[in-house]
């Protein structure tokens, strides 16, 4: 599972830390959690388990309110969270007790993992661990990918020039979740290790979750094939669009033939209206339903009570929904522009497509054609889903990277 370049191979190892010790104690700064969403969910799987391994997790983050923790200073089931609040509008603003905790070291962390992407605080956050002399590793949380400078494109190629760039090299290392990633890495022209750590899942959360068809009744109708899409509702980087523009098409061409449903289940990023027009325009409204988010253990409930998930982003690092499709036994459309779709080319457990209208639609027709083996399908994905991307498995794959890692620095 773990990949790293030609440099990663060539770290030296050290039988033991300090005070004998074999394990790196590990710190994570995610700016915004414990706020919903999947890099939140990532954090807090990867490190539950990690800590089950046997490391020392601490987090730091700077959420803000609705996500703000109850107790300023919390503890997980098994781990730490420092959380301050920013004070300020600067975009860069680490609030100070935070700055000075990373500067003292005062939990004596061995690597810090930054988590994200274009993200201003991150690179408070990398200044701060060089001057402790602590050694970061950059997790961005998403894809370098072209259509990422389509929006705000000038004020991203300043950022990436002067901050996003000198912060990546600043690493001692580099953790992305896919091989994807490493394509949209080499224009930084980055020479420190690299190393892939997937997204993963958590059975138990599954096994607690209500019966899907129980719980929504009233979700689909009685008749037809239930296709679900869950996530955030960002009409352009999750090719929303494109996805209804391809049922559209399908529809026409006759490729598509009712009954069936889409829905669309996630928090509003501002287009739910736009796609709102754009399926009336197409005179799709019979056919799609717009729904809010669903919390954590509500989403298991609505992939259960699905037929096939729907995720056709332009480009997306490594998106949790597709593996807890898998891990329900469901097939899953998918582009080929996001890291997981390896995955289901490897369980041969879903249907890969091109984010493009017309490729849509022919994933839509060719589910539909193989209706029949939908069940085997599923039970492919699952299987797969089990063996490689539990967060078990994945964070044994973590802690040899930073246990590697760690030795070569301590080597050196």
């Amino acid at each position: 599972m773990t990949r790293t370049n030609q440099k990663a191979s060539c770290i030296p190892t050290a039988k033991a830390g300090p005070q004998g010790r074999t394990k790196p104690r590990i710190a994570i700064f995610l700016s915004h959690y414990p706020q919903a969403g999947g890099t939140s969910s990532t954090l807090r799987g990867i490190s539950r388990a990690l800590v089950h391994l046997g490391y020392s997790v601490t987090v730091y983050c700077c959420a803000t309110g609705n996500g703000r923790l109850k107790d300023g200073l919390t503890i997980d089931v098994n781990f730490p969270v420092h959380q301050y609040e920013p004070k300020s509008w600067n975009p860069f603003h680490v609030p100070k007790l935070l700055l000075q905790r990373i500067l003292n070291n005062e939990d004596r962390i061995d690597l810090l993992m930054i988590h994200g992407f274009f993200n201003a605080r991150n690179v408070s956050i990398a200044r701060a661990a060089r001057a402790a002399g602590i050694p970061y590793v950059s997790c961005p949380s998403g894809l370098y990918h072209p259509e990422i400078f389509r929006k705000h494109r000038i004020r991203k190629w300043i950022f990436s020039l002067c901050w996003e760039r000198p912060l990546l090299r600043g690493a001692c290392a580099i953790q992305t979740f896919t091989e994807l990633q490493l394509k949209y890495l080499s224009p930084y022209k980055l020479s420190m290790p690299i190393f892939v750590v997937p997204n993963g899942f958590d059975p138990k959360e599954m096994d607690q979750s209500a019966p899907g068809a129980d719980t929504h009744r009233t979700f689909w109708p009685s008749e037809g094939a239930r296709f679900l899409y869950l996530g955030r509702i960002d009409l352009h980087t999750k090719g929303l669009d494109l996805l209804l523009h391809g049922v559209s098409l399908g529809l026409k061409t006759g490729q598509l033939k009712p009954p069936f449903r889409l829905n669309l289940v996630g928090a509003d990023q501002g287009d739910r209206v736009k796609l709102e027009r754009i399926a009336e325009k197409l005179s799709m409204t019979e056919y799609v339903r717009f729904f809010g988010r669903v919390d954590d253990q509500a989403r298991w409930a609505v992939i259960s009570s699905c037929d096939v998930l729907v995720l056709p982003s332009r480009h997306d690092a490594f998106p949790t929904t597709i593996i807890e499709a898998m891990a329900m036994s469901k097939p899953v459309i998918v582009s080929d522009q996001t890291g997981v779709t390896r995955f289901v080319a490897e369980a041969n457990c879903g249907y890969i497509v091109q984010p493009t209208a017309e490729s849509i639609r022919d994933g839509f027709a060719r589910a539909l054609a193989t209706r029949e083996q939908w069940t085997a399908i599923g039970w492919r994905g699952k299987e797969l889903a089990y063996r490689t991307l539990t967060w078990h498995s994945v964070a044994k794959v973590a802690g040899e990277a930073y246990d590697r890692l760690w030795k070569g620095i301590l080597a050196v």
